[in-house]
């Protein structure tokens, strides 16, 4: 159903009470699937051709990354906090709760040399996901609806598709491999599984912030494909969740959907602020060569290395996973201060 409302388009979503049991039966009964996956692969090397993991492989490392990512905060919020944030607003912030959650159990798992069962954590939380959402269901209306704003939607997705397809070509398309800070991150997390806690801050690997390591490593070991291949679902991930957490940010500060929405796009196709520069000062000529390197360089002394002159961020690197989490952790304090944790 299409609605109108302050020169807004809308499209309504009625969701009835009955189909939302059939689809728990039905994830239920998909359920068994992902047990019988979930402990039938090991990823025990380190990186696999993609042509030659199966697509069920992906699908079962997908929606263990997913459960990882989203299910704790989920249950948390369900159980003690329940806060009443929009749907946006719970695909930021779950994440950012939940790599909280996981980074500090990583840590103490090795702090105290034990071994958590993570793939039959990603079950158990996905019968409890299941099972809190069937008990709202049942206390639910028979029937409720979701109104979406199409441009919003519209846009977001736009945003999201050519990011993701900029990401893709450039990581190298069949080949995908990591590229950058990815790379000495993944060396990184890979020191901390193999060696353990202490051998890691000891190391001059552990000069980089601990809490990122210990999120990418219980990524993995919930993962059914090798290590660097889910690091490189990961970085997909980042990309997607970098745009959103933006845009809801934006929305924030200018109460404002079209105004968050032309952050995002402008954000994405302009990759920084950089050429705001070029239109104060602008070379007196055409520059190629040292001349244009030189430029960029002045560029990036006085707006910062991060701009957009030199390291764009819309890029495949390392940083784009601390900037992304770090904008999801600031934008929740601030807006937990601001307002308040409950609302």
């Amino acid at each position: 159903m299409l609605l109108t409302y302050y020169n807004k388009i809308w499209i309504r979503v009625n969701i009835h009470k009955n189909r939302i049991i059939l689809f728990l039966i039905f994830a239920s009964i998909l359920t068994f699937l992902y047990i019988i996956g979930i402990f039938l692969y090991n990823n025990d090397i380190a990186i696999e051709k993609w042509d030659k993991i199966s697509l069920f492989r992906i699908a079962v490392s997908l929606i263990s990354f997913l459960t990882a990512l989203y299910a704790p905060a989920y249950i948390l919020d369900r159980i003690l906090l329940r806060t009443k944030w929009t749907v946006a607003d719970k695909i930021v912030f779950y994440p950012v709760v939940s790599a909280l959650i996981l980074s500090l159990l990583e840590y103490l798992n090795l702090l105290f040399e034990t071994s958590i069962p993570y793939r039959a954590l990603t079950v158990i939380l996905i019968g409890t996901t299941i099972l809190l959402l069937y008990v709202s269901c049942h206390h639910a209306r028979y029937s409720f609806h979701i109104d979406v704003d199409l441009v919003e939607a519209l846009g977001l997705s736009i945003v999201i598709g050519f990011r993701l397809f900029i990401f893709y070509s450039v990581l190298g398309e069949e080949n995908i491999f990591l590229r950058g800070d990815m790379f000495g991150d993944t060396h990184r997390v890979a020191f901390l599984m193999k060696y353990g806690l202490k051998a890691y801050l000891l190391s001059p690997v552990g000069d980089y912030p601990i809490f990122h390591s210990l999120l990418w490593s219980t990524l993995s070991k919930v993962s059914v494909i090798p290590y660097i291949n889910t690091l490189i679902l990961i970085a997909f991930f980042n990309q997607v969740f970098s745009i959103l957490a933006l845009y809801i940010l934006a929305k924030f500060l200018f109460r404002d959907s079209r105004s968050a929405l032309l952050t995002v796009i402008l954000w994405t196709i302009l990759s920084g602020f950089s050429w705001t520069l070029v239109k104060l000062d602008a070379p007196a000529k055409a520059l190629s060569g040292s001349e244009l390197l030189d430029y960029i360089e002045i560029i990036s002394r006085r707006l910062g290395k991060y701009s957009g002159s030199i390291v764009s961020p819309t890029y495949m690197d390392g940083n784009a996973l601390t900037r992304l989490w770090s904008l999801g952790l600031f934008f929740n304090l601030d807006w937990s201060v601001g307002e308040g944790v409950f609302r």
